[in-house]
């Protein structure tokens, strides 16, 4: 049986929740530039939200791993929470769960747009791709998005559950794509590729979780908690 936890509804939270998804999001775009180096030989390029692959180098055969490695560990991730759910850490399970934006993997492909569609149309291809692609990402984001749903203990856990599902992508979206891009134009140096403004923020967005840990740890709601304030 899976235990129910209290989502601590405080600035705290929030705060942490967002550093937790940066960050996963982060090493989501850094893997692809990495990967893409190794399969490619080149430095292509990335930002917060995308990455390219360096000039002559094409998207197929094993560089396609570049395009696979970013969702993969995503998944990773995912099924990593759904873990410390099973494992009794139901708190950091179902963030780490819902920080990794299931909802917008699903989005992605849904638009016919994403890393699963890149590889959906070269391994498959023709109209078979999109219906294959969708099947397979309701088929791997239903597991740990289930238990997260199941282990949340909150009065109005539907309506929790949707609001952590849907609004952090307005979240990443108004930060990564809106605030760090413009600053991103303003400045563009790198090294091998990788922004510098991507390395300081992914260094500060660590510091600054690690602090927030470090000074109050999560714990799991008491049963006499959750019985006093039973999920509807």
């Amino acid at each position: 049986m899976t235990r129910n936890t209290q989502i601590p509804l405080d600035g705290r939270y929030v705060v942490v929740f967002t550093l937790i998804s940066f960050l996963s999001y982060g090493a989501h775009e850094l893997i692809h530039h990495l990967v893409a180096r190794a399969t490619c030989g080149a430095w292509g390029s990335m930002t917060f939200s995308t990455f390219a692959l360096a000039t002559g180098c094409e998207p197929t055969g094993t560089v396609l791993v570049a395009t696979l490695a970013g969702p993969a560990l995503t998944y990773v991730l995912m099924y990593a929470g759904a873990a410390l759910i099973l494992g009794g850490r139901p708190l950091a399970g179902v963030t780490l769960v819902l920080a990794n934006l299931p909802l917008a993997r699903l989005v992605t492909v849904l638009m016919r747009g994403g890393d699963e569609m890149v590889l959906g149309r070269a391994w498959i291809g023709g109209g078979a791709a999109w219906p294959v692609m969708l099947a397979l990402t309701l088929l791997l984001l239903a597991p740990p998005a289930v238990l997260a749903y199941r282990a949340i203990g909150n009065r109005y856990r539907p309506a929790l559950f949707a609001a952590l599902l849907v609004l952090p992508l307005f979240i990443d979206m108004a930060l990564k794509r809106v605030l760090l891009a413009r600053i991103l134009e303003s400045w563009p140096s790198a090294i091998a590729g990788v922004p510098l403004l991507f390395l300081v923020a992914m260094a500060l967005a660590a510091a600054a979780l690690l602090a927030l840990l470090r000074a109050r740890p999560w714990r799991v709601a008491g049963t006499a908690e959750l019985a006093a304030r039973p999920p509807v």
